[in-house]
């Protein structure tokens, strides 16, 4: 398992992406699923760093990657505000609900639909999102 912190702020998604993506090197991970990848990770940071870390002083993020042949695990580690993703309750995704909502919203429902387990605790004052998507 590699771990490495990042600059908690937007600009650090395509630092984040580099690094698992080169953990992933020695896989046959295709190209639909890099993408699908590089979208939980855009997702996940920048909510972590435009709602949990906006108010901190000593924001901290990092990220852990471990990964096999046919799976990808992902850790994300933060000491902003607590927030369990897995709470929020899926969106209404029918075709008349979407004509209604505003932009936004969506985020951690795709984070769940491209993952096969996410499991979220507060533990001392940090964050811990784990993922594993099927790579």
């Amino acid at each position: 398992m590699s771990r490495r912190a990042f600059v908690p702020e937007i600009e650090s998604i395509h630092l984040i992406q580099k690094f698992v993506k080169e953990k992933l090197s020695g896989t046959a991970a295709s190209k639909k699923h890099l993408l699908n990848i590089d979208l939980v990770i855009e997702e996940i940071v920048v909510n972590i760093v435009k709602y949990g870390l906006k108010d901190r002083d000593d924001p901290i993020i990092e990220v852990e990657v471990n990964s096999n042949k046919k799976m990808l695990h992902l850790i994300f580690i933060d000491n902003g505000v607590g927030f369990n993703p897995l709470g929020k309750e899926d969106p209404d995704t029918g075709e008349s609900a979407i004509e209604k909502r505003g932009i936004g919203g969506l985020g951690i429902f795709l984070i769940k639909q491209f993952s096969k387990d996410i499991k979220y605790s507060r533990k001392d004052n940090f964050n811990r999102l784990s993922l594993k998507i099927s790579i």
